[in-house]
C-alpha cells in the first residue's frame, strides 16, 4: 500500500499506490505524506529536507497548501531505494548533513497462511542513523500525514485526530479521515 523512498525508475521518493477501497487505485502522491529530517550540529551547522526530491512542476500546483515553503532540498544523487517484498529500505547517503547516513527500513508483515490479515494495509517504518562526522549531531524526524486515502477525499473535511493508549502502555495517534463520493470512513493508527 505504501511505498517511501528513492525509486531509481521513477527518481521520486513518495507515499503513493493508494488502494483502500476495491477496484479504485490512486497513483497519484499526496505530497504533504512524508517523511522530513533536521540535523544540528555541535558547530553550529544546521540542515533540513523532506525525505523526497521535489519536483518543482507538482510543488507549484501545491502552493495553496504551502507544501511548496517545505525544505525540498534532497537530490537524491546518493540515495538508493532497494525493494525486496515484503520489505524494503531507503539509504540516504550524506544528504541532507554530507556526514549522516540515514536508512529507513520498510516492512509490510505477512502472517503466513493468513490472506485476510495479511492484507490490512499496514506498513512498519525504522530509521537508522550514522554520523561520520567529527561533531555530534541532533536529528530530528518528522512524520506528516494529510490524508490516507488519497484523491478527492484529501479536501471533504471534517478529519480528526485522537490519542491512542493500550492495556500495555503503547501510546499513539488515531488518524480518522472523512472519505468522499459516499466512501467508509477511514481510521489509522500509528504507535
Amino acid at each position: 500500500m505504501l511505498v517511501n523512498g528513492f525509486d531509481e525508475e521513477d527518481g521520486e521518493g513518495e507515499f503513493q499506490r493508494w488502494q483502500q477501497f476495491p477496484r479504485m487505485c490512486e497513483d497519484k502522491p499526496v505530497l504533504a505524506n512524508q517523511f522530513s529530517a533536521f540535523v544540528s550540529r555541535s558547530n553550529g551547522e544546521k540542515y533540513s529536507t523532506v525525505l523526497c526530491p521535489g519536483n518543482p512542476e507538482v510543488l507549484k500546483e501545491s502552493s495553496a497548501s504551502g507544501i511548496g515553503s517545505w525544505d525540498w532540498n534532497l537530490k537524491g544523487h546518493n540515495s538508493t531505494y532497494h525493494a525486496l517484498y515484503p520489505r524494503a529500505w531507503t539509504v540516504y547517503e550524506g544528504e541532507p548533513d554530507p556526514y549522516l547516513r540515514i536508512v529507513c527500513h520498510q516492512i509490510s508483515p505477512i502472517i503466513p497462511h493468513n490472506y485476510k490479515q495479511s492484507s490490512f494495509p499496514v506498513t512498519v517504518f525504522t530509521f537508522t542513523l550514522f554520523n561520520s562526522g567529527k561533531t555530534a549531531a541532533d536529528v530530528t524526524l518528522l512524520f506528516t500525514w494529510a490524508n490516507s486515502v488519497g484523491g478527492v477525499s484529501e479536501f471533504s473535511g471534517h478529519h480528526y485526530n485522537s490519542k491512542l493508549r493500550t492495556k500495555d502502555d503503547v501510546h499513539g495517534v488515531l488518524l480518522h479521515h472523512m472519505t468522499a463520493n459516499g466512501l467508509s470512513p477511514i481510521t489509522f493508527a500509528i504507535t
